[in-house]
């Protein structure tokens, strides 16, 4: 008697629990007993990630396999093809059963033999063409739909706004649109940053976008019998960012709309059936053949004064992380250049930056000393990072910059290390990102073609709610990881183009200030001293001195060229980016600065300062060097009676004079 397995699979657990797995097996075993088999074992895959459609390695199929590869098996049974996967997944599949001599069956199949065989790969090859068909004539619906003007409902209506009853248009919510009013108040003509206006919407209890579409939404999906929607209590700062950058709050005037019908972005007959202000809703997709379109749908004014979204949009834009001040100094590697590279206690990184910390050497001493520390020990306690090294803030700047600016010597070399960075991002891509793109987009085509399509089969009757829902749940799942691939896909190409606009700007700004000092010798040396480009701490380098380059200055340098410092454990900081190290490596700075052919002369008359921050003290009397040694041979070196004196007692001793009187004198 021939022998076979059921195989059944889901892509959810919810599907799994209320009605998928039991029903296609159900289906499967008469069936199977009509056609003379006697099942052995029914395996399935209850639904998670280890479910989806077009990935083989599924534990139910793994187990099949290794059945297979242990007795005679003479079938594995399916309600449908498709449960096994997309296509060539099923190909793949029966050609690793059939070297075990096992057939890979389903309800809907063509039979067995040779000719079935091949009628099942027609039926595949003929279903993906359909699809494929179906998929650009969908595309094209939607770019159809959006150059008529009309919205496109694709999940959630941008916040202020509600859809039309044909869900092909916006309506203002004004109790919403108030909220959106104050928000770009707060950001432009308030000057509060995207932090404060988060905590401000947070303390005062206003309810998050998400929680208000949940709440708009919740009836349906009881209705359904899904659980709520899921939602944050807390206001996102990417939400506000992506909000004010967002054109549907932009007030669009009649000259700004024309511009729009003279790009191609809008039809004239559109344009010509709206009245400025209005906003604008854009329609990214792709027509019949696969090129991207952008198409700007008109939608209701949202009423944001002009004024208060440039103001709000300026800020933004200049939202970089900022340089902390405080204690009576600029912390030129705060604002994520100086990171913590501890451990947390179960093994993950911190990755926490390290804070401006200053304080007094005792009470009542007007003195300070300012360090870096682990952001996470301060706010959290020395149990959840293991980096307890704190590092004092002028030898740690110093060393970092003068690391740094020694590189600027020889534009060259910078070039060439860019040149290998580009180069190996471009080879970490593995092929063409706007080909990957392209198919990522189109298999989001043919998604939502297929939901579309089980939507229809439940108005026509011919599928149950339950089943309709348990699809619908299942394309929602691939959706999205279609979408987590295609943002991936963009942002690594983006990442791509940026580096190369940073190398191509680069090298044209090198060669300019080559050609500028092969004409002028003697131009470097006005650099600094006033010409165009004093405040140009890139020009420094090349004409100039860079150590004139102020903190503000060599932050931004940090930031705009990705150089970025690691504090370990240890005490050794690890100096990263493509501007101080040839792709994947790092300068590493010890403790002291030994070792980096680096030094700092530090001039002071504060004794506590030389001896805490100092390697080598030396004492200058009249324009000479009297004394020059590490800080406690110094000591040793003036003691008298076994007694060590401090160092401004050692002065005093070298000198005859006070450090005040030295000071005076001076």
């Amino acid at each position: 008697m021939k022998t076979c397995i059921l195989y059944a699979r889901v892509s959810t657990t919810r599907q799994a629990h209320e009605y998928g797995l039991e029903a296609q097996l159900d289906n499967c075993r008469p069936w199977a007993e009509r056609e003379g088999y006697m099942v052995l074992d029914e395996i399935a895959d209850a639904g998670g990630d280890d479910s989806k459609r077009d990935v083989l390695n599924r534990p139910g199929l793994r187990r099949i396999l290794e059945m297979v590869s242990e007795r005679k098996v003479d079938a594995i049974i399916a309600v449908d093809r498709d449960r096994y996967g997309e296509h060539p997944v099923p190909d793949q599949l029966a050609g690793l059963l059939a070297a075990s001599g096992t057939q890979m069956r389903a309800l809907d199949d063509a039979g067995e033999g040779e000719d079935a065989e091949f009628l099942n790969g027609i039926k595949d090859l003929w279903a993906r063409q359909e699809r494929r068909k179906i998929a650009k004539r969908s595309r094209r619906g939607k770019l159809r739909k959006a150059r008529e003007g009309k919205v496109l409902a694709l999940g959630q209506p941008n916040f202020g706004y509600v859809y039309t009853v044909d869900r092909d248009g916006y309506v203002v919510d004004e109790e919403h649109m108030k909220l959106m009013r104050r928000i770009f108040k707060m950001l432009g003509p308030d000057g509060l940053s995207i932090h404060e206006t988060r905590k401000t919407l947070d303390r005062e209890g206003w309810p998050t976008p998400s929680r208000v579409w949940s709440e708009c939404i919740a009836e349906e999906r009881e209705r359904k019998g899904l659980d709520p929607k899921p939602f944050s209590e807390k206001w996102s700062q990417p939400f506000i960012r992506e909000a004010v950058r967002d054109d549907c709050y932009k007030m669009f005037t009649a000259e700004e709309v024309g511009e729009l019908v003279l790009k191609g972005r809008m039809k004239p007959d559109v344009a010509a059936r709206v009245e400025a202000p209005i906003g604008v809703w854009w329609y990214v997709g792709t027509d019949y053949d696969g090129n991207e379109c952008r198409v700007a749908v008109p939608v209701p004014p949202s009423g944001v004064p002009r004024e208060w979204l440039e103001m709000a949009r300026g800020r933004i834009e200049q939202n970089e992380r900022t340089v902390a001040k405080g204690g009576g100094r600029t912390w030129e590697l705060s604002g994520g250049v100086f990171m913590c590279g501890g451990t947390r206690p179960h093994g993950e990184p911190c990755g926490w930056s390290m804070q401006s910390h200053s304080k007094y050497r005792a009470k009542g001493d007007s003195r300070r000393y300012h360090y870096y520390r682990c952001a996470r020990r301060g706010h959290h306690g020395k149990e959840e990072c293991d980096n307890g090294f704190t590092h004092r803030a002028v030898e740690i700047e110093q060393a970092v910059w003068l690391t740094v600016s020694r590189l600027l010597r020889d534009p060259e070399e910078m070039l060439e290390r860019f040149d290998a960075l580009v180069e190996q991002e471009r080879a970490r891509l593995a092929g063409d990102p706007a080909q990957e793109r392209r198919l990522l987009t189109r298999r989001l085509s043919e998604l939502e073609v297929e939901a579309d399509g089980y939507v229809r089969l439940a108005a026509s009757g011919r599928i149950s709610d339950e089943k309709l829902d348990g699809y619908l749940a299942e394309m929602e799942e691939r959706r999205e990881a279609l979408e987590g691939a295609l943002n991936a896909a963009t942002n690594r190409q983006s990442s791509l183009d940026s580096l190369e606009s940073v190398r191509d700007a680069l090298r044209l700004r090198a060669e300019s200030y080559r050609n500028l000092t092969d004409e002028h010798p003697d131009l470097g040396q006005h650099v600094v001293g006033g010409m165009p480009w004093g405040n140009d701490v890139f020009a420094r380098g090349l004409l100039g001195d860079p150590q004139e380059a102020t903190p503000e200055e060599r932050r931004e340098f940090y930031r705009e060229h990705g150089v970025h410092a690691e504090a370990a454990p240890d005490g050794k900081v690890r100096i990263t980016g493509w501007f101080v190290a040839a792709p994947g490596e790092g300068i590493v700075l010890r403790r002291g600065l030994t070792g980096n052919h680096t030094s700092i002369l530090l001039c002071t008359h504060d004794m506590d300062e030389a001896e805490e921050l100092c390697d080598r003290v030396g004492i200058i009397m009249d324009g000479k060097i009297i004394a020059l040694e590490e800080p406690e041979n110094l000591k040793e070196r003036y003691s008298t009676n076994g007694s060590v004196p401090n160092l401004e007692e050692v002065f005093m001793t070298a000198t005859g004079y006070t450090v005040e009187e030295a000071s005076v004198e001076e």
